[in-house]
């Protein structure tokens, strides 16, 4: 027989499943919604020159802002350096969406969707990205030369 405290732990358990089932998928999909509403840019690395776009590596905490810092600094003076993070990477010329700015305007946090179809599913990523890394349109892969 059950007793009073297990009714009560009973209905407790039951309660929370019902509140997590309902209100999470709607808590869920207002989140998706909130990111979805911000202003949608394109990720790729440039710095060596406009023919040769690359993906862009994030960082997924501030910790590593300086180090992330030096890498660019270093990279936009003609330096091929290493960087010395988490490498997490954002598909070349992947949509983002832009979140915020940290106060120097540097970095940029952003969204990542990626869609791999129906069998594979799909990836989200947050982090932090170089912000001459955003840019308003895809890049365009070089057309041939019809001379060569």
């Amino acid at each position: 027989m059950v007793n009073k405290v297990e009714k009560v732990f009973i209905s407790i358990v039951v309660f929370i499943m019902l509140f997590c089932g309902v209100f999470g998928g709607l808590i869920h999909d207002k989140y998706h919604e909130y990111i979805k509403s911000h202003k949608q840019m394109y990720c790729y690395d440039d710095i060596r020159g406009p023919e040769r776009p690359v993906s862009v590596i994030y960082i997924e905490s501030l910790k590593y802002k300086n180090r992330y810092l030096d890498y660019y600094r270093q990279l936009e003076s003609g330096i091929e350096p290493y960087l010395h993070v988490p490498l997490n990477a954002i598909a070349g010329n992947d949509h983002v969406y832009v979140l915020e700015y940290t106060e120097d305007s540097l970095l940029a946090k952003v969204v990542s969707y990626l869609d791999l179809g129906p069998k594979l599913g799909g990836d989200f990523r947050k982090g932090w990205v170089y912000a001459k890394c955003l840019h308003e349109n895809a890049w365009e892969a070089q057309k041939p030369n019809d001379d060569d």
